[in-house]
C-alpha cells in the first residue's frame, strides 16, 4: 500500500481543486443547511437536534458518494485507472486517495454543524467522540461501496442518476433527520439495512436523544465490514 501516493493524490485533486473553485465548498453545505432549516421550521423547533445531527450524516453519506462519480469519471473519461494498474499500484491505495480527497470538501461543513451543535448545547464530550467514530465509520463504509460501484457503468451518463437516487435512499427515507422511534417495528427492521439507519440510531442514542437500540449496533458492525470486503473483493483492478 502506497500512502505517500494517496495524501499526494488527494492533496492534488482536492484539497488544490478546492482553493481553485470555492463554489465546490459551498455546494456540499448548502442542502444539509436547507434541510436544517426546513425539518426545524415544520416541527417548531422539536426535530431542531436530530436535523443537526442529519446535517452530519448527509455530509459524510453525499461526499461519500461522490468517490463514485469521481472514480467513474477518472476511468471512462480519463482512463487513469489504466494508468495506475500499468504502473503497479494497489486499489486500496487509489480508494484511501479518493477517500481522503473528498474530506477535504467535506471538513468545512461538518466544522459549521459543529459549531451549530455547540450553540445549541447538543453535545457532551463522551456523546460527541463517539458520533466522531460513528460518522468515520460510515464515511468510510459509504465511500467503499462507492468505490467498488464505480467499476460497473460503461458511461458516464450511467451515473449521475444512480448518484442522486441513492443519497435520497441513504439519507432522506431513514431515520436521519427525525427520531428512529417514529418509525413502527415493522418499519424499522427492514430500514436496517440501509447503514445511514443503524449509524443515525447508534447517534441518536449516543447524544440521549433516543433510547439506546442494540440491534443497530450488531448492525452497523455488520455492515461496515461488508462494505469494506465489497471494496477489497469486488473491484475490478485491471487493465482493460
Amino acid at each position: 500500500m502506497n500512502l505517500k501516493f494517496s495524501y499526494v493524490f488527494a492533496k492534488f485533486y482536492g484539497l488544490h481543486a478546492a482553493k481553485r473553485v470555492p463554489a465546490y465548498l459551498v455546494s456540499t453545505i448548502l442542502l444539509p443547511l436547507s434541510l436544517l432549516f426546513i425539518f426545524s421550521e415544520i416541527s417548531h423547533g422539536t426535530l431542531l437536534y436530530f436535523a443537526i445531527i442529519g446535517g452530519f450524516v448527509e455530509l459524510l453519506v453525499t461526499n461519500g458518494l461522490n468517490n463514485l462519480t469521481d472514480s467513474a469519471w477518472l476511468r471512462l473519461r480519463n482512463q487513469f485507472k489504466d494508468l495506475m494498474v500499468a504502473t503497479g499500484l494497489g486499489p486500496m491505495s487509489y480508494m484511501i486517495g479518493l477517500v481522503l480527497n473528498e474530506l477535504f470538501f467535506t471538513l468545512p461543513g461538518l466544522a459549521i454543524y459543529t459549531m451549530i451543535g455547540i450553540a445549541f448545547s447538543l453535545f457532551t464530550v463522551a456523546g460527541f467522540l463517539i458520533m466522531v467514530g460513528i460518522l468515520l465509520l460510515l464515511y468510510v463504509a459509504v465511500s467503499c461501496v462507492a468505490f467498488a460501484l464505480s467499476f460497473i457503468p460503461s458511461s458516464q451518463r450511467d451515473i449521475w442518476g444512480y448518484t442522486s437516487m441513492i443519497v435520497v435512499v441513504l439519507t432522506l427515507l431513514p431515520p436521519v433527520y427525525y427520531p428512529y422511534t417514529y418509525l413502527p417495528q415493522q418499519v424499522l427492521y427492514p430500514m436496517l439495512v440501509v447503514p445511514t439507519t443503524s449509524a443515525s440510531i447508534l447517534i441518536q442514542s449516543a447524544l440521549g436523544l433516543s433510547p439506546f437500540y442494540a440491534p443497530a449496533l450488531v448492525v452497523f458492525t455488520v455492515e461496515v465490514a461488508l462494505c469494506v470486503a465489497a471494496a477489497v473483493f469486488l473491484t475490478r483492478w485491471r487493465e482493460k
